[in-house]
């Protein structure tokens, strides 16, 4: 699978997805990816068939009113430290790579659930 991290999440969650063996990227690699907008942000996530991983619910929000592609892991576990984030990351992942396998378009992971849909 291949993730688009979204700017407000670590640019390391990259190195941690790839060491789960998947593709990640960031947005601050792309191009002005600071300053794309969610919808820029979205465009190239379709072009390039990424799964976004977001904690902006905006990304929601559009998919609530435009659906699939992009496919999205929503994660709303508020503020918390890199470590913090990865431990629930990781708690979640087997489960979160499943669900996208078996064609989720949306993943919501909260500190003790994940919700899907």
């Amino acid at each position: 699978m291949k993730f688009l991290i979204d700017v407000q999440l670590p640019p390391n969650l990259c190195k941690w997805v790839e060491e789960k063996k998947d593709h990640a990227r960031h947005a601050i690699d792309i191009q002005n990816g600071l300053t794309l907008s969610d919808v820029e942000l979205w465009q190239i996530a379709v072009d390039q068939k990424e799964i976004i991983i977001t904690k902006d619910s905006d990304f929601l929000d559009r998919y609530l009113l435009f659906g699939s592609p992009p496919r999205i892991l929503y994660i709303s576990v508020g503020n918390c430290s890199n470590k913090k984030l990865f431990e629930i990351l990781d708690v979640h992942w087997n489960t979160i790579y499943s669900l996208f396998k078996n064609g989720s378009e949306v993943i919501l992971v909260e500190e003790k659930l994940v919700e899907y849909w």
